[in-house]
Protein backbone atom coordinates (compact mmCIF):
# COMPACT_ATOMS: atom_id res chain seq x y z
CA UNK A 1 0.00 0.00 0.00
CA UNK A 2 2.86 2.34 0.81
CA UNK A 3 4.46 1.68 -2.60
CA UNK A 4 1.17 2.45 -4.34
CA UNK A 5 0.87 5.78 -2.50
CA UNK A 6 4.46 6.65 -3.37
CA UNK A 7 3.89 5.76 -7.02
CA UNK A 8 0.70 7.82 -7.13
CA UNK A 9 2.48 10.78 -5.57
CA UNK A 10 5.31 10.43 -8.11
CA UNK A 11 2.84 10.40 -11.00
CA UNK A 12 1.05 13.48 -9.65
CA UNK A 13 4.32 15.39 -9.24
CA UNK A 14 5.35 14.40 -12.77
CA UNK A 15 1.99 15.51 -14.24
CA UNK A 16 2.16 18.78 -12.29
CA UNK A 17 5.64 19.44 -13.71
CA UNK A 18 4.60 18.57 -17.28
CA UNK A 19 1.45 20.71 -17.08
CA UNK A 20 3.27 23.82 -15.89
CA UNK A 21 6.30 23.40 -18.13
CA UNK A 22 4.09 23.14 -21.23
CA UNK A 23 1.55 25.76 -20.22
CA UNK A 24 4.04 28.43 -19.23
CA UNK A 25 6.54 29.54 -21.81
CA UNK A 26 9.35 32.01 -21.37
CA UNK A 27 8.08 35.54 -20.87
CA UNK A 28 9.49 38.84 -22.04
CA UNK A 29 7.92 42.24 -22.64
CA UNK A 30 4.91 41.23 -20.53
CA UNK A 31 3.83 38.34 -22.80
CA UNK A 32 4.88 34.77 -23.37
CA UNK A 33 7.40 34.78 -26.21
CA UNK A 34 5.48 33.53 -29.27
CA UNK A 35 6.86 30.97 -31.66
CA UNK A 36 7.94 32.18 -35.08
CA UNK A 37 5.35 32.08 -37.85
CA UNK A 38 6.46 30.71 -41.21
CA UNK A 39 4.14 32.42 -43.69
CA UNK A 40 2.85 30.77 -46.83
CA UNK A 41 4.85 33.27 -48.90
CA UNK A 42 8.19 31.96 -47.56
CA UNK A 43 10.53 32.15 -50.53
CA UNK A 44 13.39 30.06 -49.21
CA UNK A 45 13.90 26.49 -48.09
CA UNK A 46 15.88 27.99 -45.19
CA UNK A 47 12.79 29.83 -43.93
CA UNK A 48 12.00 27.10 -41.42
CA UNK A 49 11.37 27.35 -37.69
CA UNK A 50 14.70 25.76 -36.72
CA UNK A 51 16.67 28.55 -38.44
CA UNK A 52 14.98 31.41 -36.57
CA UNK A 53 16.48 32.67 -33.34
CA UNK A 54 14.71 34.95 -30.86
CA UNK A 55 16.71 38.17 -30.54
CA UNK A 56 14.83 40.69 -28.39
CA UNK A 57 11.53 42.40 -27.73
CA UNK A 58 10.15 45.82 -26.99
CA UNK A 59 6.81 47.25 -25.95
CA UNK A 60 5.76 49.96 -28.38
CA UNK A 61 3.44 52.46 -26.71
CA UNK A 62 1.60 55.55 -27.84
CA UNK A 63 0.58 58.65 -25.91
CA UNK A 64 -2.59 58.82 -28.02
CA UNK A 65 -3.92 55.29 -27.36
CA UNK A 66 -3.89 52.92 -24.40
CA UNK A 67 -2.98 49.92 -26.54
CA UNK A 68 0.49 48.44 -26.29
CA UNK A 69 2.19 46.50 -29.07
CA UNK A 70 4.51 43.80 -27.80
CA UNK A 71 7.08 43.26 -30.56
CA UNK A 72 9.21 40.09 -30.59
CA UNK A 73 12.12 40.08 -33.04
CA UNK A 74 13.57 36.91 -34.55
CA UNK A 75 16.55 36.61 -36.89
CA UNK A 76 17.39 34.00 -39.51
CA UNK A 77 21.10 34.22 -40.33
CA UNK A 78 20.80 31.76 -43.22
CA UNK A 79 18.59 34.15 -45.19
CA UNK A 80 19.69 37.41 -43.44
CA UNK A 81 16.15 38.30 -42.46
CA UNK A 82 14.36 39.77 -39.45
CA UNK A 83 10.79 38.84 -38.59
CA UNK A 84 8.59 40.23 -35.84
CA UNK A 85 5.74 38.60 -34.00
CA UNK A 86 3.30 41.13 -32.56
CA UNK A 87 0.93 40.82 -29.63
CA UNK A 88 -1.46 43.54 -28.51
CA UNK A 89 -2.81 44.48 -25.10
CA UNK A 90 -4.83 47.12 -23.31
CA UNK A 91 -4.41 47.90 -19.60
CA UNK A 92 -5.53 44.94 -17.55
CA UNK A 93 -5.90 42.62 -20.56
CA UNK A 94 -3.88 39.65 -21.76
CA UNK A 95 -1.72 39.66 -24.85
CA UNK A 96 -3.51 38.65 -28.02
CA UNK A 97 -2.92 38.55 -31.77
CA UNK A 98 -5.67 41.04 -32.68
CA UNK A 99 -5.62 44.75 -31.98
CA UNK A 100 -8.46 46.66 -30.37
CA UNK A 101 -7.68 49.52 -32.77
CA UNK A 102 -7.03 47.46 -35.89
CA UNK A 103 -9.14 44.42 -35.07
CA UNK A 104 -8.32 41.26 -36.97
CA UNK A 105 -6.73 43.38 -39.73
CA UNK A 106 -3.80 44.18 -37.46
CA UNK A 107 -0.63 42.38 -38.41
CA UNK A 108 0.66 39.71 -36.08
CA UNK A 109 3.70 38.70 -38.16
CA UNK A 110 5.85 41.01 -40.24
CA UNK A 111 9.25 40.96 -41.89
CA UNK A 112 11.37 44.04 -41.28
CA UNK A 113 14.51 45.26 -42.97
CA UNK A 114 17.92 45.07 -41.38
CA UNK A 115 18.14 48.87 -41.45
CA UNK A 116 14.81 49.19 -39.57
CA UNK A 117 16.04 46.67 -37.03
CA UNK A 118 19.40 48.40 -36.56
CA UNK A 119 17.87 51.88 -36.34
CA UNK A 120 15.32 50.74 -33.77
CA UNK A 121 12.37 52.06 -35.81
CA UNK A 122 10.48 48.84 -35.01
CA UNK A 123 10.30 49.93 -31.36
CA UNK A 124 7.94 52.83 -32.15
CA UNK A 125 4.16 52.54 -32.06
CA UNK A 126 3.83 54.76 -35.14
CA UNK A 127 6.00 52.35 -37.16
CA UNK A 128 3.45 49.58 -36.61
CA UNK A 129 0.31 51.69 -36.78
CA UNK A 130 1.30 52.74 -40.31
CA UNK A 131 1.61 49.04 -41.27
CA UNK A 132 -1.42 47.85 -39.32
CA UNK A 133 -3.83 47.42 -42.21
CA UNK A 134 -3.24 45.42 -45.36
Amino acid sequence: MKNLSLQLLSVLVFLFYVFFSIGCGEEACDCTIPSITIPSYADSFDDVEDNWEYVECEIAQSDAVAEKIHVYVFHNSKISKYRCELRYSWPGEDCRMSSKNGGMNAISTADISESDYNSGDWKDYSYWSMRMYY
